[in-house]
């Protein structure tokens, strides 16, 4: 019987050097792919806050028989880290909006979260009225980094879309 010195079983250096560097490659545009579909989940998860977050005004404004308005202009805000507030009035018809009125119910809402995300433009403040219209139509864009951008809109009829 012949014992053969050539039965080695393993792998060189060579052919571990090309397997990992075929395995960076297909990681790298693996992360591309995935930093993309972040950002745009980023700016729907958003623009659902926003939807979300107007039908808890409309449902409060209803429930508490007094007006709650969103704003987005940083001159009405009364804190001014916060991207967007909402706060409720004093009465149902014409209220006042002053910050010893606000209670619980009063929320500063940052994005912080959603990275890239910011509000691009924004038209009006909703008010949300006790019968739940809304009497002051706003429309608002969100922009993430990628220029993608989702429209919020509402209607006098108390409508919200998210087109």
């Amino acid at each position: 019987m012949i014992l053969s010195i050539n039965n080695k079983k393993g792998l060189t250096l060579l052919e571990l050097m090309i397997v990992i560097s075929i395995i960076s490659i297909v990681l790298g545009y693996g992360y591309s792919a995935l930093s993309k579909f972040q950002s745009i989940y980023n700016l729907k998860a958003a623009s659902r806050l926003i939807y979300s977050d107007m039908q808890y005004a409309r449902v409060k404004a209803v429930k508490y028989n007094c007006q709650y308005r969103m704003v987005f202009d940083k001159n009405k805000m009364f804190y001014t880290n916060g991207i967007y507030e909402i706060q409720k009035g004093t009465s149902n018809k014409n209220s006042k909006y002053r910050i010893e009125n606000q209670d619980t119910t009063f929320i500063v809402r940052d994005f912080s979260n959603f990275k890239g995300v910011y509000i691009s433009k924004a038209t009006n403040n909703p008010i949300f009225n006790t019968n739940g219209t809304i009497s002051s139509c706003a429309s608002i864009i969100l922009a993430n980094n990628n220029n993608n951008e989702i429209k919020i809109s509402t209607s006098v009829a108390g409508r919200i879309k998210i087109r």
